[in-house]
């Protein structure tokens, strides 16, 4: 209960100095490339609290991804496009449901491993902000709707998320963009 309603307070709060405390916390139980995702859908936890990520981040002159992969077979990916989408900061983008390639979200985790089924949601409205991205860490913001894949065409059955990405020394896989174009820190 403790940690769902720090995580909330890193979402809801305006005050850096709580955002930037709950994120050190963080990434002091991580090691190199690894990351911790928080997600809430409706509420709920989506990851168990044991779940470790790790992956890497896509980045072109016009298109950004998030690629990530828990011990569970969970997974996380987000992207997003636009000619140089990288030089206002901090990063944030809108999600729509029928602009899929302007931005996306994906999350996703194994609901029975003997029949090999998985859960997973695309985000069918909401908003993307990456809070820092550097050498040294990556935060990302997911606020929104996500409706199940089959339930992505129905409103009534979107249901409300809340994320945070927290990743220690991202492994960056870059290509036509320089780091003081894109590294920034909040």
């Amino acid at each position: 209960m403790i940690g769902v309603l720090a995580f909330f307070t890193v979402l809801s709060c305006s005050s850096s100095e709580v955002s930037k405390a709950r994120v050190n916390k963080i990434l002091e139980k991580l090691n190199d490339h690894e990351a911790k995702i928080e997600v809430l859908i409706d509420g709920k936890d989506f990851y168990p609290e044991t779940s470790v990520f790790q992956g890497e981040l896509t980045v072109f002159n016009s298109f950004f991804r998030v690629s990530l992969f828990d011990q569970y077979r969970s997974n996380v990916v987000l992207a997003f496009g636009g000619e140089h989408w990288y030089k206002e900061k901090p990063i944030e983008k809108t999600v729509f449901k029928d602009n899929q390639i302007n931005a996306s979200v994906m999350i996703g985790r194994i609901k029975d491993e003997k029949k090999n089924l998985g859960e997973g949601y695309l985000m069918t409205e909401g908003h993307i902000k990456v809070i820092s991205l550097n050498k040294e860490k990556a935060v990302i913001s997911l606020t929104g709707k996500v409706g199940l894949y089959q339930m992505q065409n129905e409103p009534t059955q979107w249901n409300t998320l809340k994320a945070l990405i927290v990743i220690k020394k991202p492994l960056f896989k870059m290509q036509d963009v320089k780091e003081t174009d894109l590294f920034y820190q909040q």
